[in-house]
């Protein structure tokens, strides 16, 4: 299939990493793919690939060169949405779009819908489970609706040992991270890793590309001296190597009042490192999957605890990412994409 796809790419955003896994996977199964991505973005991760056509801006009075879009060949049409995605100029072409494409949008938003988007003559609508479908079908067809999970990196599992003598980390203590450009949800829990710190000696790595984060952490160093804050946008294989050195990732996040996922859970689950996540409905879809705690004293005696307790995750997590790894989704999509061209 000759795909055409619209989407911030190699960009620290969830519908950069869907796009990037399901993208590769189409690629990889022979599928010819064109990304159409924005430019000017404040944060680019790694060199674009030569499938990349940097073509608008995230805004909608920005630019956007519309003539990739309405002269490149393609039968499918594929927009992972965002909300500053610039809705208004491509209603313009989205008649020449019809007229060679089946058209499909990736909903990443966790909240009913307004504006140009529902405008859009889309042929089916992918979300990634029931909490969405329940509102968007009070805006399209219930039968265009289509539930497709979010992909994970495929199992790559490997030896803490040898991961921490490549990355020059120390083999006798617990070391901990996480990474992002919200890195600064996890300030608070800082007091908690110091009594942590007193039974089990660790390390903190905090990864982020935002230098307000790095800085805050790098003055807190101060008080807690096991952190050692990077200022580092992770590629995907650095991620796996660190993960890999790694006795846990740390994730939490209150709850939203949107539906959410917690798209760096997926990426991060095929590593075979256990996550410990905060209880929120980032993760309520997610079971035996993580080890969830519900206060910071709950997080403190999961760490705490002498018995395998977190390694029990990793063989849910590595099942899950076995049924939904980002080759079997690419599939899911290729199966969508040929039952809207027959017309079904």
């Amino acid at each position: 299939m000759k795909i055409g796809m619209m989407s911030t790419w190699n960009v620290p955003c969830g519908a950069s990493l869907h796009a990037h896994l399901v993208g590769n996977a189409w690629i990889q199964a022979g599928h010819n793919l064109t990304v159409f991505a924005p430019y000017g973005v404040p944060i680019i991760q790694r060199q674009d690939e030569p499938w990349i056509i940097r073509n608008y801006t995230l805004d909608e009075v920005g630019s956007f060169d519309l003539l990739p879009l309405s002269d490149m060949d393609y039968d499918i049409f594929v927009l992972q949405h965002i909300p500053s995605m610039p809705m208004k100029q491509l209603l313009q072409i989205a008649s020449k779009i019809k007229e060679k494409a089946k058209t499909v949008v990736v909903i990443h938003e966790g909240r009913p819908l307004t504006g140009e988007l529902r405008k859009f003559p889309w042929d089916a609508i992918v979300c990634f489970d029931k909490r969405y479908k329940s509102f968007l079908k009070n805006v399209w067809a219930e039968e265009k609706i289509n539930i497709i999970p979010y992909p994970c990196h495929p199992v790559e599992h490997g030896d803490k040992i040898q991961a921490r003598k490549k990355l020059g980390l120390p083999l006798d203590k617990m070391i901990l991270m996480v990474y992002g450009v919200a890195v600064h949800h996890y300030f608070h829990i800082l007091p908690f890793l110091e009594r942590v710190n007193k039974e089990k000696p660790l390390i903190f790595l905090v990864f982020t590309g935002i230098r307000d984060w790095f800085d805050l952490f790098e003055t807190a160093r101060s008080r807690y001296e096991f952190i050692e804050p990077k200022m580092e946008i992770l590629t995907l294989d650095a991620l796996y190597t660190y993960l890999h050195a790694s006795d846990a990732l740390i994730y939490h996040r209150d709850s939203s009042v949107d539906v959410v996922v917690a798209s760096t859970i997926y990426v991060c689950m095929g590593a075979g490192c256990p996550i410990l996540a905060s209880a929120s409905n980032f993760v309520e879809t997610l079971k035996r999957e993580v080890l969830k705690y519900k206060r910071l004293d709950e997080f403190e005696k999961l760490l705490l605890k002498k018995e395998g307790k977190l390694e029990s995750v990793v063989e849910a997590a590595t099942k899950y990412v076995n049924r939904n790894s980002a080759d079997k989704i690419a599939m899911k999509f290729i199966r969508l994409f040929k039952k809207s061209k027959e017309g079904k």
